[in-house]
C-alpha cells in the first residue's frame, strides 16, 4: 500500500511540473507558480535546473503577475534544492542561484516601494501590496506594514478597516520575537509614528505592533519626552504598550514616565491611577525601589503629600529617604505649610546624617540650607558639613563634580569669593588627572 501511494504521489507531481497547458486556464496559472515546488517533490533536479535557467519560464511568470515575488520564491525552491545535493556541479549550481535571487532580491524590494506608492494612490489595492510585500525579509515587512499604517492614517478618508488588515497581515506573517522593530527603526521615528497612528485610531489594538518591540521602555521615554505629546488617550495607549514589558523594574520605569506627563498636561486624576498601579508592581519585586522613588516625587510634586510620605516610610535606602524628604519640605515651604515643613525639615537633616556616600551627602546638606535660613549656626553647620563631605571622598573624579557644585552654590548665594577659591580647586585637580592620564600613556 505504501508503494502504491508513492507511486501515485510522484505521478501526481509529474503532472503538475509539465507546462503545456493553454494560457488562460486556471491549471495554467498553477503551474506557472507551483512548478518549481513539483520538480522539488519528484525530486527531478535537472529538470528543476534547467527551469531555473528558462528565461521565458520567468518571463511568463512576471506578466501574468507583474511583479517579481513569485520569480523570487521559484529560486527559493530551487536553492533549497540545491543545498541538500552534494556535489561539484551542485555547487556551481547553488552560487549560481544565489547570485540570480540577490538580483531578484533588489527588484523584490523596489517592487515594495512601488506597492507603497500605489496604496497611497489607491486604498483598494491591499491584497495586491501584500502579495508584493510578502517575499521580503522580516525586517522589511515589518517595517512596511509600519509605513502602509502610516500611509492610510495620514490619508483624508482614513480606514480602521484596512488599518486592521495590515496589523493582521503582519500577525500572520511574522511570528513573535523573531524580530525586533526598535533594533532597526530611529527612537525618534517611533515616537512620531506611534503619536500619528494613535491620533487617528485611539481605539485600534496595536498588538501585533506592541509585542514585536524590544526595548519599550526606551521608547515610552522617547514619546514622553517629545512636546507634541499632550494627547491623555495617547498617554492611555502607551500604558497599554508598556504592559507588554515582562520584567517589573523596566516596566516600572516606563509607566513612571507617562505618569510624569499625565502630571505635565494636568491630567491629574489618570497619573494618580498610574502611580498606583506601578505600586501594585511594586508588591511583586523587591527591586524596584528605585522606581518607587520617582513615584514618591510625583505623589510630592501633586502635593499629595500623605502618600509620599507613606512610601518614604516604606524605603529601606536612608539616602532614598533623605532625598525625598528635602524634595518633601520644600513643597511644603512653597505652600507655606510652614510648621509641617520644619518637622520634616529636622527629619530630614537627621537623616541626612546617616548617609554613607560623601557625592550624595554634601548635596543634601547644600539643599537644607534654604530650609535653616533663620537659623544661621545650623546653615553655617550645614556648609561646613557640605565641604568635610567632599574632603572626606577619596575619589577625585567625584571629587571634582562635588567642588563644582560647591562653588555653585556659593554663587547662588552671592559668596563669590569662595566660589573662587572652590573653582581654582577644582581646576587644579583637572590638571592634575590630566597629567596622570598622559604619563599613563
Amino acid at each position: 500500500m505504501s508503494i502504491f501511494r508513492y507511486t501515485t504521489r510522484i505521478h501526481t507531481h509529474r503532472l503538475l511540473s509539465h507546462r503545456d497547458d493553454t494560457n488562460n486556464s486556471s491549471l495554467y496559472t498553477y503551474r506557472l507558480k507551483h512548478v518549481a515546488y513539483h520538480y522539488a517533490c519528484i525530486p527531478d533536479s535537472d529538470g528543476l535546473w534547467a527551469l531555473m535557467q528558462d528565461k521565458d519560464y520567468f518571463k511568463e511568470q512576471y506578466q501574468q503577475k507583474g511583479e517579481k515575488s513569485a520569480s523570487y520564491e521559484t529560486l527559493k525552491i530551487g536553492i533549497a534544492h540545491q543545498i541538500q545535493d552534494i556535489g561539484h556541479e551542485s555547487d556551481v549550481r547553488l552560487a549560481s542561484l544565489v547570485i540570480k535571487a540577490g538580483r531578484f532580491g533588489l527588484d523584490t524590494i523596489q517592487d515594495a516601494h512601488i506597492a507603497i506608492r500605489m496604496f497611497q494612490k489607491d486604498p483598494d489595492v491591499l491584497d495586491d501590496v501584500f502579495l508584493r510585500i510578502s517575499v521580503l525579509r522580516e525586517e522589511g515587512i515589518l517595517l512596511a506594514c509600519m509605513m502602509l499604517l502610516q500611509v492610510e492614517a495620514q490619508r483624508e478618508s482614513s480606514s480602521i478597516h484596512s488599518a486592521e488588515r495590515i496589523l493582521l497581515f503582519l500577525e500572520d506573517t511574522i511570528p513573535e520575537n523573531l524580530i525586533f522593530w526598535d533594533e532597526f527603526v530611529p527612537s525618534s521615528f517611533a515616537a512620531t509614528w506611534i503619536q500619528e497612528i494613535c491620533f487617528c485610531w485611539p481605539e485600534l489594538n496595536l498588538a501585533p505592533i506592541y509585542n514585536r518591540c524590544n526595548d519599550i521602555r526606551a521608547i515610552v521615554y522617547e514619546v514622553c519626552n517629545q512636546e507634541t505629546t499632550k494627547d491623555p488617550l495617547l498617554l492611555q495607549n502607551l500604558l497599554t504598550f508598556s504592559d507588554f514589558i515582562s520584567e517589573p523594574v523596566p516596566k516600572g520605569h516606563a509607566m513612571w514616565a507617562i505618569a510624569r506627563q499625565q502630571r505635565l498636561i494636568q491630567s491629574q486624576d489618570a497619573a494618580i491611577k498610574t502611580l498606583l498601579r506601578i505600586e501594585e508592581i511594586s508588591k511583586q519585586n523587591q527591586r524596584i525601589e528605585d522606581v518607587l522613588v520617582k513615584v514618591t516625587e510625583e505623589y510630592i510634586l501633586h502635593h499629595d503629600f500623605e502618600n509620599g510620605l507613606r512610601l518614604i516610610d516604606s524605603f529601606s535606602e536612608i539616602a532614598n529617604q533623605a532625598s525625598l524628604l528635602i524634595t518633601l519640605e520644600k513643597q511644603m515651604r512653597a505652600m507655606k505649610l510652614y510648621e509641617d515643613a520644619k518637622q520634616i525639615r529636622d527629619r530630614a537633616y537627621a537623616y541626612a546624617k546617616e548617609v554613607i556616600y560623601p557625592w550624595k551627602q554634601y548635596a543634601m546638606f547644600l539643599d537644607l540650607v534654604p530650609a535653616f535660613k533663620e537659623e544661621q549656626e545650623i546653615v553655617k553647620e550645614l556648609k561646613n558639613s557640605a565641604i568635610h563631605a567632599i574632603q572626606g571622598n577619596r575619589n577625585p573624579r567625584y571629587w571634582v563634580s562635588m567642588t563644582v557644585g560647591l562653588a555653585r552654590f556659593q554663587t547662588e548665594t552671592g559668596e563669590m569669593e569662595r566660589a573662587e577659591q572652590s573653582m581654582s580647586q577644582s581646576r587644579r585637580l583637572v590638571s592634575r588627572l590630566s597629567s596622570e592620564s598622559d604619563r599613563a600613556d
